[in-house]
């Protein structure tokens, strides 16, 4: 009903009179208080993965020297010099040089105890092949690279075009960690996801990477979120890579070479513990909201089948 209150051809609009006149259905007070009480678990659950995750963050740039406030963030241009542009690992796209992820790098690797390179840490850095996209409502589930930072994201595409032996190259298991690939510098590109219990059994697109602990991993997921992701001192070093001038990408090789600062276990480990239970959070907030949705649609096919007694009576 909300969609067919929109309005505009390109970019579609709501309006605040559209929503308030929309039917809403009441239920007994019976009814509802469950889905009152759920909405409040659920807005719990997500206040609290956010400041976790905000500890975390803070946690780790703590551990860093500050970002001078007036490093160039290269928005009015800058330059480079040749001998650095062709020679070895030659690089010609110019957020490769941005002075402000450059001196990023500087700062994070100066103060680190130590250096690796993410694919060292790590099982598998990739992206899967492309496939045709045939969709239907018995398929399986996809997300997309803009879905797995969203909040709640509506699920509406199901796969019907992947065999068995081939869907599980797309399905990702909890604690792998996610990052889309393609998209403008200042969207969702090389933003970082570690997914939990909601993603698996659903098909994520090839614009996504897959960063894969493996069995005994080097680095706790958590940590290398906050490593690789941090609005400041992470996510400009990885954007550093990025190559293409209509629409950006990253790939899965320039991924794997990004360093990752290496801090004392007790720093390491206080980030990894807080970022984690984030996803914990965040993962139950979204179960419990499917839930939730689902609920709320068995109610409705009853009313729609004549069954009034779910109703509130003072609605008459």
């Amino acid at each position: 009903m909300a969609t067919t209150a929109q309005y505009g051809h390109i970019i579609k609009h709501l309006e605040t009179q559209h929503l308030d006149r929309l039917p809403v259905l009441r239920l007994k007070r019976e009814l509802r208080e469950p889905f009152n009480q759920s909405l409040r678990d659920i807005v719990s659950l997500r206040d609290q993965a956010h400041v976790l995750a905000t500890e975390a963050e803070r946690t780790f740039q703590a551990a860093m020297a500050p970002v001078p406030p007036d490093v160039d963030n290269g928005s009015a241009g800058f330059s480079t010099r040749a001998c650095q542009m062709f020679g070895r690992g030659r690089r010609l796209e110019g957020s490769y040089y941005n002075p402000f992820a450059r001196t990023v790098e500087s700062i994070t690797l100066k103060h680190a105890s130590g250096v690796d390179l993410l694919g060292k840490l790590v099982e598998r850095v990739f992206v899967p092949g492309r496939f045709t996209h045939i969709y239907g409502d018995e398929g399986v589930p996809q997300l997309d690279s803009g879905q797995i930072v969203e909040l709640a994201p509506d699920v509406t595409k199901r796969v019907l075009s992947l065999k068995p032996e081939e869907i599980e190259e797309y399905f990702v298991d909890e604690s792998t960690l996610l990052m889309p690939c393609s998209g403008q510098l200042h969207g969702v590109i090389g933003r970082v996801v570690l997914a939990n219990r909601w993603h698996e059994e659903k098909v994520l697109n090839n614009h996504i990477v897959r960063i894969v602990p493996g069995t005994n991993p080097k680095v706790r997921m958590g940590y290398l979120q906050a490593a690789l992701g941090h609005p400041v001192l992470g996510r400009p070093r990885v954007l550093r890579a990025a190559f293409g001038s209509s629409v950006p990408e990253l790939s899965p090789d320039d991924v794997a070479r990004v360093s990752v600062p290496r801090l004392s276990a007790t720093i390491e480990n206080g980030v990894a513990d807080a970022l984690e239970e984030a996803t914990d959070q965040q993962a139950r907030a979204d179960q419990l909201e499917e839930r939730v949705s689902a609920g709320a649609e068995q109610h409705l096919q009853r009313f729609l089948s004549g069954d009034r007694s779910i109703v509130d009576p003072a609605v008459g």
